[in-house]
């Protein structure tokens, strides 16, 4: 079973080392990949909480030099297996030791991937991580570029309130929403406070399937139900760009009420931003009726 859960995670040839609560939290090989693309061209690399190797492994395959530290023996053991055995163990430099231990000097990027464990249960919390986000914002103010992967469902008011000026990107992969990704410093393309909507597909080779990146803005206008309504993908439900999706697909958009993401409009755009549904009839709500 271990087995079959990584290689749905990483592909047809999966790291053998792991065990189950650091194969949970590591990253897929097509979120890997895609981080990898951004990442890996600011060489060297220092990582933090590298856990057994999703990451390193990919931005090392890239060509990146990679210097990682993860505090856990048993994992900075597997991470030094996994890295052997995909003989990229020249590449990295691994340390068995607490990212508090690293010395920033010298690195073009940072990138880490804390725990988000408290006690046993994964939680949405900046407060949760480990290293504290106290030390992790430290740690990407004093380097030229950083990305931090955190949960997908960490409050935007906190992360807005940590990282201001840092864009944030929200991954989907098969409609489940897998990721939020903090790219701060040079790693920010636009340099300013920016929301990333990004729809990948499986194969960790291929290109996203969608993009859309834009600065916060209103929410689109609530009005009745036209001859479509549209089921938004994940990523731009977190994102919040709905006026900058309507706006790239050139259709007028609404929303059927205020707080939800179910989307109207006139007629289909081609984007797999949503999923549309030909509206045959709207009746009046009534919780007898639809109990009926």
């Amino acid at each position: 079973a271990g087995q079959a859960a990584a290689r749905r995670k990483f592909g047809s040839n999966p790291p053998r080392w792991y065990t189950p609560t650091a194969l949970q939290q590591a990253s897929s090989a097509a979120t890997a990949a895609h981080r990898a693309r951004r990442l890996a061209p600011f060489s060297p690399i220092l990582e933090f909480c590298a856990g057994l190797g999703g990451d390193t492994l990919v931005l090392a395959r890239a060509g990146a030099s990679v210097t990682t530290y993860e505090a856990d023996p048993l994992l900075a053991a597997m991470l030094g297996r996994n890295l052997a055995e995909a003989g990229l163990d020249q590449n990295v430099q691994s340390h068995s030791a607490p990212a508090r231990s690293a010395a920033l000097d010298g690195f073009a990027a940072l990138y880490a991937d804390p725990s988000r464990r408290s006690s046993a249960r994964r939680s949405n919390s900046l407060d949760a991580l480990a290293p504290s986000i106290e030390f992790l914002r430290d740690a990407i103010n004093r380097v030229p570029a950083a990305a931090l992967k955190l949960s997908p469902a960490t409050p935007l008011p906190a992360l807005r309130d940590v990282f201001p000026d840092a864009e944030i990107e929200f991954v989907s992969v098969a409609g489940e929403l897998r990721e939020a990704v903090i790219w701060a410093g040079a790693l920010n393309s636009a340099a300013a406070a920016t929301f990333r909507a990004t729809i990948l597909a499986g194969d960790p080779a291929a290109a996203p399937l969608a993009e859309l990146a834009d600065e916060p803005g209103p929410y689109l206008p609530v009005e009745p139900v036209g001859p479509y309504i549209a089921e938004s993908d994940p990523a731009l439900i977190r994102s919040g760009l709905f006026n900058a999706f309507a706006e790239s697909t050139g259709i007028a958009h609404a929303r059927l009420a205020q707080q939800i993401a179910f989307l109207t409009s006139a007629t289909v755009p081609d984007s797999p931003f949503a999923r549309y549904y030909r509206v045959i009839d709207a009746l009046p709500f009534s919780e007898r009726a639809i109990a009926a």
